[in-house]
């Protein structure tokens, strides 16, 4: 089960899903309240619940959408 924040809501889907936002992606990390994804030309971008630090942005805001990690 993947958590998936739309705007202020947490939306769980157990399927394959297209997350919008993010194009070409090969493979996908999933954390407890996160994802990351790596596109086909590398890129890394990461979303979900970031309490911890775990998307890897700086900071422990939420990210509601995929955001490109440097």
């Amino acid at each position: 089960m993947v958590r998936w924040i739309a705007g202020s809501t947490a939306i769980y889907v157990a399927v394959p899903t297209q997350v919008a936002g993010l194009t070409d992606p090969v493979s996908a990390g999933l954390g407890y309240h996160h994802t990351c994804a790596r596109t086909a030309s590398g890129a890394l971008y990461c979303w979900g619940g970031n309490s911890l630090g775990q998307v890897g942005n700086g900071n422990s805001k939420d990210v509601k959408a995929p955001l490109l990690i440097p």
